[in-house]
């Protein structure tokens, strides 16, 4: 990656789980490449992100194509299954059963860097 790039992505280990983000935002790279797999064109993004530049995405688009294994397995950690999906849409929370709905309440909670404090918050 070149030396201008270098400084536009950042990993902090509390901030976004960890997850490359384009630095100064927590906007994690994932979400991005996610967006774009997703059809969405460079307009589209800056627009839902107008913090960002195009210089911004040139640089996540360079991360994403050297450390495409990284951002790959983050897109996969971060996406419902299919059945997951599936079943989300066929029955709400208030039609389980009660022992159901203890098992959904195991299962469905945000990841781990959610309750991690920030400092730079606080």
């Amino acid at each position: 990656m070149p030396a201008v790039e270098i400084h536009s992505i950042t990993k902090t280990p509390r901030i976004c789980g960890g997850a490359a983000c384009i630095h100064g935002h927590r906007i994690p790279i994932w979400i991005l490449v996610n967006y774009r797999r997703q059809g969405a064109s460079e307009t589209d993004i800056l627009q839902a992100y107008p913090q960002l530049t195009k210089a911004n995405l040139r640089a996540a688009w360079t991360y994403y194509q050297s450390r495409f294994e990284e951002i790959d397995a983050a897109i996969k950690k971060n996406e419902l299954s299919e059945e997951d999906t599936a079943a989300a849409q066929k029955v709400s929370a208030f039609e389980l059963p009660d022992d159901r709905l203890a098992d959904l309440a195991k299962t469905r909670k945000p990841p781990q860097w959610w309750y991690e404090k920030d400092e730079n918050l606080f």
